[in-house]
């Protein structure tokens, strides 16, 4: 087994097949790195503007499980390999024992991971609740990019979730239970996005909610919408 390995790419989209890459390569290293195109050479490669920067990119790819370190490409023939250490783990003392985190989680992208990142500092198991695409048709009227599966296996290997649910309603019954079986703890604090704050939260177990900051001029380009204009745009 080798000591040090690393892959390269664009890291537009977190796709199962990226994730696939990451875990292959892994199995034949102590320590992996994944060298995130600059926003330069991305452009050279795909003949247009990524659809994300590249500090978001790197720090997204940072934050996936077997992920040991990110390093900027800016010559496909020249790699220069420098870890630049985007994640940062918290050691603190945590307020709740078992926070869960439901939504849909479509084209993960920065602000799914501030949400995320907020819930875990303030759990020591952080469970993401998964909403199914029957369920989000139910209350966006649209279907997400990604199929549950997919957007579940995406969320899964995100090194600050613990565990993921699947969830076929936005009460949070069923959840609980089921972390309940898992991890022998009810759920402590229910993690939701300030956007949601005077929408109706079906919180009939009355769990206390804790609302993370979306900002809404930040919601304008760091939301699974925003992102899939952009892919409309593409085709």
């Amino acid at each position: 087994m080798k000591f040090m390995d690393y892959i390269c790419d664009c890291c537009e989209l977190i796709t199962v097949e990226l994730l696939d890459r990451i875990e292959e390569a892994k199995a034949h290293c102590e320590s992996l790195g994944v060298g995130v195109y600059s926003d330069e050479l991305a452009i050279h490669i795909l003949k247009r503007k990524p659809l994300r920067p590249y500090v978001e990119r790197a720090r997204i790819i940072s934050s996936i499980k077997n992920v040991d370190f990110v390093f900027k490409v800016n010559d496909e023939n020249n790699i220069v390999v420098n870890n630049e250490e985007f994640y940062n783990n918290n050691t603190s003392p945590k307020k709740y024992k078992i926070g869960y985190a439901p939504g849909t989680y479509d084209l993960l992208h920065q602000g799914h991971l501030e949400h995320l990142s907020e819930a875990a500092s303030q759990c020591e198991i952080l469970v993401v609740g998964i909403n199914d695409d029957e369920l989000v048709y139910s209350y966006k009227h649209k279907n997400p990019y990604m199929p549950t599966k997919i957007r579940a296996e995406i969320i899964s290997k995100l090194r600050i979730v613990d565990a993921v649910f699947i969830a076929n309603t936005l009460e949070r019954g069923a959840a609980n239970e089921w972390i309940i079986q898992k991890f022998g703890h009810p759920i402590d604090a229910v993690f939701i996005g300030s956007d949601w704050m005077n929408k109706d939260l079906h919180n009939p177990e009355n769990f206390k909610i804790i609302f993370t900051d979306r900002d809404p001029e930040k919601m304008k380009t760091r939301s699974s919408t925003y992102y899939r204009d952009q892919i409309s745009k593409l085709s």
